[in-house]
């Protein structure tokens, strides 16, 4: 690999991840993302080795999210619950306590990325 596309590749994982580029498999950018933004210093989340138990344990979130919120999609209540966490708090956890951030610090396409990512995951068990 030349130094400059190395180079280009460590900075793209420093910044938190990005949305797949042309030829990059969906799943591995949402865990990179995943990974990078810190999601997983809280949830469970087998695809990306992930054990905290700080907020809900993510591996079920495709069942989860559609009846999470009445009237909202999984895709909606999963994108809201990064954009603004406070908005619905998952009964048996504490509110409050994850970053209210996540829409400033990652773009739109990372934030889309990581929803795709987290509902695809339920649907296919294990997202390798």
């Amino acid at each position: 690999m030349p130094t400059s596309e190395f180079d280009s590749w460590v900075k793209d994982r420093s910044e938190g991840g990005a949305a797949p580029k042309k030829g990059e498999s969906p799943t591995a950018a949402g865990r990179q993302i995943f990974t990078s933004a810190g999601c997983n210093a809280c949830h469970t989340l087998d695809d990306a080795n992930a054990t905290a138990e700080v907020g809900p344990d993510l591996n079920e979130i495709g069942a989860n999210a559609p009846t999470r919120v009445k009237g909202e999609s999984a895709e909606e209540y999963v994108h809201q619950s990064i954009a603004d966490p406070p908005a619905f708090v998952v009964k048996g956890y504490p509110a409050n306590i994850m970053p209210r951030d996540f829409a400033d610090t990652l773009t739109p396409e990372e934030i889309d990325t990581l929803v795709k990512y987290l509902l695809g995951l339920s649907q296919t068990k294990k997202g390798k």
